[in-house]
């Protein structure tokens, strides 16, 4: 479905694949040494020690480019993709994901065309991904894959979390090949 130019598909990930990226998150998030902008630790393919594992990682990443190059007919690099897990009350204030709130300044990630999140858990309240210059908000079901434009007019935000945690594989994409995540490390 694309609505406002907001990409949503059902069904990317199974339910299997996406419990095993939970448990992933799971066994490695002690490991990973980075946070996302609410300090919630996240996990990139480095911090995956199982090679097999890291390789389905890498295999998984690979497919979101393909979908947004059908949906925009524009090539895309994988930027930056990893594991993240919001807990409950937690809330991910207005932003975009190239620009600064203003919608106009560079921030430290101006290289970023697209934004794609595959979720991979449901089991929470809330949690919207929510566009308000759109007017669209878009409720989170195991194995869908929402993705749109890093920048202006794409401003989104992520509303309170109740229940359970909020379990996403962010993908940011960028069409600067100097940007491109090696998915073969």
């Amino acid at each position: 479905m694309l609505k406002d130019g907001i990409l949503v598909l059902t069904g990317v990930l199974s339910p299997q694949d996406c419990a095993l990226w939970r448990a992933t998150y799971d066994e490695y998030e002690r490991i990973g040494s980075q946070t996302d902008y609410s300090g919630n630790k996240v996990v990139h393919a480095r911090d995956i020690t199982n090679a097999a594992r890291r390789r389905m990682f890498h295999d998984t990443v690979r497919i979101v480019p393909k979908l947004v190059q059908e949906w925009c007919r524009e090539t895309h690099f994988v930027e930056s993709p990893f594991l993240a897990k919001q807990p409950p009350k937690s809330i991910i204030e207005p932003h975009y994901d190239n620009v600064k709130i203003d919608g106009v300044t560079r921030n430290h990630t101006p290289q970023r065309s697209h934004t794609a999140l595959i979720y991979l858990s449901e089991d929470f309240e809330g949690g919207e991904i929510t566009f308000p210059r759109q007017k669209q908000a878009v409720k989170p079901r195991i194995g869908m894959l929402v993705a749109f434009p890093s920048g202006a007019p794409y401003l989104h935000y992520v509303r309170p979390i109740s229940g359970g945690p909020r379990y996403t594989m962010p993908v940011w994409m960028t069409q600067t090949p100097s940007h491109f995540h090696n998915l073969e490390s």
